[in-house]
């Protein structure tokens, strides 16, 4: 029997009717979900009659390959734009760990596939929407498409109600599903009454604070996508670093100038003016140090993984080729261009090649991944 392909948009039917064509544990994810969904108590009812009249979509990943996740969003997008009327969502599934894991484990791999998406997104970012998650009225896109997108991950366990089983699944819904019950409007307004008071009593405890709604002054949408566990207020940057993520998504911007050479195209001269040819810090939040590594491995070679123990200093040196190091633990100060730069777990340092710098670990000591560009 032919398998199904990952990068082949599914329908609910497709994947519980499918026997042997997909894997067995998709089969099974998919009906904890569906039966999560269809219970009569479950907070979003708009999920659940989405599920009852068959206008979900799902997708799913084996492993680490996402290589296929933007094609199937583009055919995902398509179904959507083609047919407004219905309100539309896609499941995404990832093969569940085989050991437990964190929830920042999974917060890292959801901002992961959102950098990815975005650095090969061929379409230019909606002139309607701010491009930096500062701002309100950010949210992600795709295709030149806005949408709300969530996730749920088996290490939620306060937070039940973004607990679906096994897998860490990721939900798309474009922008237009919510016409008509956007929030302000009479409706919106009443259906988040409705699914706040359901999510209380579903969760025994109050709603998230940053729960709000979209493009509300005193809101981030963006703080919705991956929410704590309890109700710590989400605080710091948007892991989404918009401005810069064209150029970090797989390689460090090492990687993708690379990648534009191979393709013999001219998106090397255009990031390079981008980046302005000067050492950059892209602030982030904490990351694990298997997300690090397949965040910066280029499709061929490899990265390096240093481990500094406190107070280890590192003369000043150059590199002939760009380098981006990533912070997983620990903290560490850089020191380039007269200019001074303290990074911890998330950050990431993008030197250009010839940057003359050096760098003292923190007190706690310090480990990075380090990937650097492969001359051709």
């Amino acid at each position: 029997m032919v398998k199904v392909e990952q990068r082949l948009l599914l329908t609910g039917q497709d994947v519980s009717g499918a026997d042997g064509m997909v894997p067995r544990w998709l089969v099974r994810e998919y009906g904890r979900f569906r039966d999560r969904l269809l219970d009569p108590e479950y907070p979003c009812y708009f999920g659940t009659s989405a599920e009852k009249r068959g206008e979900l979509r799902y997708g799913y990943v084996e492993g680490d390959d996402v290589g296929h996740v933007p094609a199937l969003l583009r055919e995902f997008l398509a179904l959507s734009k083609a047919n407004p009327q219905v309100r539309h969502a896609l499941a995404l599934f990832f093969e569940p760990e085989r050991a437990r894991r964190p929830l920042s484990f999974y917060e890292e791999r959801f901002w992961y596939v959102l950098r990815f998406l975005h650095g090969l997104d061929e379409s230019p970012w909606p002139e309607d929407r701010p491009y930096d998650p500062v701002d309100p009225k950010w949210e992600f896109c795709f295709a030149g498409e806005p949408m709300f997108v969530f996730a749920s991950a088996p290490a939620y366990r306060l937070r039940d109600s973004r607990n679906m089983g096994d897998s860490l699944v990721l939900l798309f819904q474009p922008r237009r599903v919510f016409d008509g019950i956007e929030g302000g409007t009479p409706a919106g307004t009443r259906a988040r009454e409705i699914i706040r008071a359901r999510m209380e009593a579903w969760e025994g405890m109050e709603a998230h604070p940053d729960m709000g709604s979209y493009g509300d002054p005193s809101s981030h949408e963006w703080k919705q996508y991956f929410l704590p566990d309890d109700n710590t207020p989400v605080t710091g940057r948007c892991p989404f670093h918009a401005a810069t993520d064209r150029a970090v998504t797989r390689g460090g911007l090492a990687g993708e100038r690379t990648r534009a050479r191979e393709k013999g195209d001219r998106r090397e001269d255009a990031m390079t003016q981008e980046a302005g040819r000067r050492p950059e810090i892209v602030r982030g939040g904490g990351v694990e140090l298997e997300m690090a590594v397949m965040e910066l491995l280029p499709e061929t070679g490899s990265v390096e993984v240093q481990r500094d123990t406190p107070g280890r200093e590192h003369e000043t040196h150059t590199h002939p080729t760009d380098e981006t190091l990533l912070i997983v633990d620990g903290s560490i100060t850089f020191r380039y261009d007269d200019e001074e730069a303290a990074c911890t777990s998330g950050d990431r340092l993008l030197l250009p090649e010839g940057t003359k710098h050096s760098s003292v670990a923190g007190e706690e000591g310090c480990v990075y991944v380090i990937a650097l560009e492969t001359v051709a």
